[in-house]
């Protein structure tokens, strides 16, 4: 029995709730590391693992094939679960710039309705997602906003959202869940042109 092979039928045996790693390796007589490569490949590849304690692979050689398998980490260091984070709302230069068009050409879109947008005062804010999606050339769907995103451009609190929604000076639908609400767009924009004068 090779030495990899004796590691993962040590693993499989001792491993179990509260046992560390460090008990393991103090039992089978080897490295730490070696009882977490093995470890990890019980969870990860077991298939792998299998290989390794037949003996056609060693433990490092089966680690480096399960991280070669593995997919790509997330774009700019984000976390796999980026759906914690925030919708993006662009400024006209910067969808201009995403759409590699001129700043006024974005402006036409707007007005003509062929790009989503929300007007705060005298400038828009537009989303990232509806950036892309004039991008790739999709058809536009009626789009809400949620009181998260109503207090991202806004820059403020989800609370004061809330409490303009209570009482009335905008309006939006509960949208089955309780205290989730969709604020159609031309509603916000007419709270913001109210807003603002």
């Amino acid at each position: 029995m090779t030495r990899s092979a004796e590691v993962v039928a040590a693993v499989r045996e001792l491993s179990g709730p509260g046992v560390k790693q460090v008990e393991i390796a103090a039992k089978a007589g080897c490295s730490k590391s070696q009882v977490s490569l093995a470890t990890s490949l019980l969870t990860r590849a077991p298939d792998l693992a299998e290989a390794a304690s037949a003996g056609r692979l060693g433990l490092s050689r089966a680690s480096a094939i399960a991280r070669q398998r593995q997919p790509p980490a997330p774009p700019y260091g984000l976390p796999e679960d980026a759906g914690w984070l925030p919708p993006v709302f662009l400024t006209v230069t910067e969808a201009a710039a995403k759409l590699s068009r001129h700043r006024s050409a974005v402006l036409r879109m707007l007005h003509a309705g062929r790009l989503r947008g929300v007007k705060l005062g005298r400038s828009y804010r537009i989303p990232e997602s509806e950036v892309h999606r004039v991008a790739a050339g999709q058809p536009r769907e009626r789009h809400d906003l949620t009181v998260e995103q109503c207090a991202r451009i806004l820059r403020c609190s989800p609370a004061t959202v809330y409490g303009l929604l209570y009482y009335g000076h905008l309006v939006g639908e509960r949208n089955g869940e309780q205290g989730n609400y969709r604020i159609p767009v031309t509603e916000f924009q007419r709270f913001i042109s109210n807003a603002t004068r």
